[in-house]
């Protein structure tokens, strides 16, 4: 029939190759979907936050060993039990997980420990944060928050900010805001390419990408008005870089 080559998949080998096949009704913008709303109740300073960094340690017959970061950022997890108060904070928490559909949609979630470009309870300020050395070309830079100094800095990329927080300068003089815009996933779009050598920074809030991290939620009954949730946990989500 005109056919040169002919491949002959078994389906072990679909199987060890990862291949599967979605029903044509899935759409591809369903499988990320994201909500812009935040979650309903404050978590406050009770709320459990773990900060997981994973690095591969070797060590060798001597004793001395060779550590790899495996990840450029970190990943947080968040559990909002402490959050629950009362029977009409449970109600509340119960519609917002059926609207997000357990762990199927993202959400915000508002980390009073870590929320800004400097800081906490301190006021954003322009040259909080370096985005990037302008080269009279790029006009495009991405917000970004630095842990630590100089080049051994960990960098985490932010993708949510707070439009109305953020403030742009170069060279250390504050652009108006006519002469920036926001694009999408937190990216400062300059109206003019920075001349070669300028500092762009940034001062910013920032809101946390999360979700459900379990597609269950357990309750366990009124006392006197007041809900016991064991546990709420949500996972960050890590969006594109």
């Amino acid at each position: 029939r005109g056919v040169p080559v002919r491949f002959v998949w078994a389906l072990p080998q679909v199987l060890r190759d990862g291949y599967v096949r979605l029903p044509d009704y899935v759409q591809e913008d369903d499988m990320n979907a994201f909500d812009p709303v935040h979650f309903p109740l404050s978590p406050g300073q009770e709320a459990a936050v773990d900060i997981a960094f994973p690095a591969r340690i070797f060590t060798g017959t001597s004793g001395h060993e060779v550590r790899n970061s495996e990840w450029r950022d970190a990943l947080l997890h968040y559990d909002l039990a402490p959050a629950i108060r009362s029977a009409d904070d449970a109600n509340t928490l119960i519609a917002f997980y059926r609207a997000r559909r357990g762990p199927a949609r993202g959400f915000l979630l508002h980390d009073l420990r870590d929320d800004r470009s400097c800081a906490p309870g301190v006021g954003v300020q322009p040259g909080d944060q370096l985005l990037g050395i302008g080269d009279g070309e790029t006009s495009r830079f991405v917000l970004v928050k630095r842990y630590g100094t100089g080049d051994d800095a960990q960098v985490r990329r932010i993708t949510r900010p707070r439009g109305d927080s953020v403030r742009v300068a170069v060279d250390g003089v504050e652009l108006a805001s006519g002469a920036w815009s926001l694009d999408d996933s937190g990216v400062i779009v300059l109206d003019a390419a920075p001349a070669n050598a300028t500092v762009i920074t940034a001062g910013f809030q920032f809101d946390v990408p999360v979700r459900f991290a379990s597609d269950r939620l357990e309750l366990q009954g009124f006392t006197h008005q007041a809900e016991q949730i064991a546990s709420v946990p949500l996972i960050e989500i890590r969006e594109a870089q």
